[in-house]
């Protein structure tokens, strides 16, 4: 009976945390002031980047395939080890990253927006809210 029980909670332990109602699994969250954000991955070839006051019910949503995303990794020199996802959609781009100062060990997340290239916006998360497998994604495009 104990190996039995064991067993069961090793499996619902290993499978992925999904995230809402879309079934996918949360690769970055974190809370903006009185918003939020959230990438998730479907696991079947598409993302899904939601922002607003209730991810259950987003002010925006966008579903995303792994094609059209990129992803930049730290290149192992620099002061700054930055990891960035970003989500196009039209003529904006969402770009989510995670970025630790080798130096003063500060680490800061946010959302970078651009429009027609230029950037518009910097919206920086609570840092006791920042969830994120950003370092483990390896099968999106590298970023350009």
């Amino acid at each position: 009976m104990r190996r039995a029980l064991i067993a069961t909670l090793m499996v619902f332990m290993a499978a992925p945390v999904y995230a809402n109602s879309d079934k996918c699994e949360a690769i970055f969250t974190c809370k903006l002031k009185s918003k939020a954000v959230e990438v998730c991955d479907t696991h079947n070839g598409n993302l899904i980047y939601r922002y607003g006051k209730s991810l259950d019910k987003p002010e925006m949503k966008v579903i995303l395939p792994y094609e059209k995303a990129s992803m930049s990794h730290w290149n192992g020199v620099g002061r700054y080890q930055n990891t960035i996802l970003n989500i196009p959609n039209k003529n904006t781009t969402y770009s989510i990253f995670n970025s630790f100062d080798s130096i003063s060990q500060h680490t800061q997340s946010g959302v970078w927006v651009e429009v027609n290239g230029e950037q518009v916006s910097e919206l920086i998360c609570d840092s006791d809210s920042v969830h994120h497998k950003l370092n483990d994604i390896d099968y999106l495009p590298a970023a350009d």
